[in-house]
């Protein structure tokens, strides 16, 4: 099982409190929104506190990774942590892309088998193959896709050519759009005789079996 993205999160009860959107979101104008100083949403209470927004469970233990407010349709968005996946599903997703540079012509392929689904992201089990000039050579790692429009870490990837040769480093990032494509952003770089390989790349995965997973999910809005 992939790790939690959330794994620095800790739990918290009704009076107790985490810093708004611990994972990077942002709180969107609850301020001029004439709200009271406090207001429950469902079941999650955010309180305007010195400036800083926090986010309350309403009852018992509440496990809270991520939450940022929607100030256009009015809505909280709630990511919890969870420990355990809701499900699973085994995948037969394929992407094959190119991406030249002045090193090489960067050729890159997905192989996505698996996917753990929990209450605010995906991971998504990816071997991922790179291709350039005369080395090419495999990575498989989980890749994180948490349901937010904007950019959050999913994974680096590390293809060791040989006991001699370059390694080559690809860290990518990731983003769920409206459409429910995944948007991906790419740096790839490498050391020994290729190290001026520096090469950054954006992409989408927008597959039926990524879209079945994706739809219906809580997606928070971009900042």
């Amino acid at each position: 099982m992939a790790p939690s993205p959330y794994q620095g999160s800790r739990s918290i009860s009704g009076n107790e409190a985490i810093t708004f959107c611990p994972s990077g979101l942002v709180a969107y104008g609850l301020n001029t929104l004439g709200l009271y100083r406090f207001t429950w949403i469902e079941h999650y209470k955010v309180v305007l506190l010195g400036g800083n927004f926090q986010c309350y469970g309403e009852l018992g233990a509440e496990a809270i990774g991520a939450c940022c407010y929607d100030n256009v349709h009015h809505v909280l968005h709630v990511h919890d942590i969870q420990h355990l996946p809701t499900y699973t599903r085994d995948l037969d997703v394929y992407q094959s892309e190119q991406h030249p540079n002045g090193v090489c012509n960067l050729g890159l392929k997905y192989y996505i088998t698996k996917a753990e689904v929990y209450g605010g992201y995906v991971n998504l089990l990816i071997n991922l193959n790179v291709d350039c000039g005369t080395y090419n050579e495999s990575d498989e790692h989980w890749v994180t896709v948490i349901f937010d429009e904007n950019w959050n870490y999913g994974a680096k990837f590390t293809f060791v050519i040989s006991f001699v040769g370059p390694t080559i480093y690809l860290d990518l990032s990731t983003k769920v759009n409206r459409d429910l494509s995944i948007s991906l952003h790419g740096h790839v770089t490498a050391t020994g005789v290729i190290s001026s390989l520096d090469e950054l790349y954006d992409s989408s995965l927008d597959k039926a079996e990524l879209r079945q997973i994706l739809d219906g999910v809580d997606i928070c809005p971009p900042h």
